[in-house]
């Protein structure tokens, strides 16, 4: 475990707090088992990850650690990529090349896997669509509402005075 920089940060980390963010970092736990893993208790493992990972010590370390992995990973990767190269060239069986072609292939993200979506419009998404015709019949509603209120009351339109 390398050593953490006290001078960084007002409370210096536990070595649980210190382990959490290592076990975190590392990218194959849960929050709650890396707690659990550091030495906190089960029952309050989900608690302590949640305080830890709003501490600002252990979100910097957290940070240190992935960047050293991502380092670390990128010379794997690259190893990976040489093995596969040369399973897929000189390997013992005809199936172990194609699988090592194809686990090259993802490697190098050559397949994309495609998926089709469907998008079904929303009750808001029809209504929004139906606007300008809601309000055409609002307003023709309103104008034929007009002239009713008018005959009722017996009343003219303004251009009917013209006609007299």
């Amino acid at each position: 475990m390398r050593e953490y920089d006290k001078t960084l940060h007002l409370n210096p980390l536990s070595i649980r707090q210190r382990t959490y963010a290592e076990l975190l970092a590392g990218g194959t736990l849960s929050k709650a088992e890396a707690a659990r893993q550091a030495g906190y208790s089960p029952r309050s493992a989900r608690t302590s990850a949640l305080k830890n990972d709003r501490n600002p010590g252990v979100i910097a370390l957290i940070e240190d650690y992935s960047n050293e992995y991502a380092a670390a990973a990128e010379v794997t990767r690259a190893e990976i990529i040489t093995a596969l190269k040369k399973e897929a060239t000189h390997g013992d069986s005809a199936s172990s090349r194609v699988r090592a072609l194809e686990l090259l292939g993802k490697t190098l993200s050559m397949f994309t896997d495609r998926t089709e979506i469907e998008q079904r419009p929303s009750f808001a998404d029809e209504l929004e669509a139906l606007q300008p015709q809601i309000r055409q019949a609002i307003e023709d509603q309103n104008q034929s509402g007009i002239s009713q209120v008018r005959e009722w009351k017996g009343l003219r339109k303004p251009e009917e005075f013209d006609e007299e």
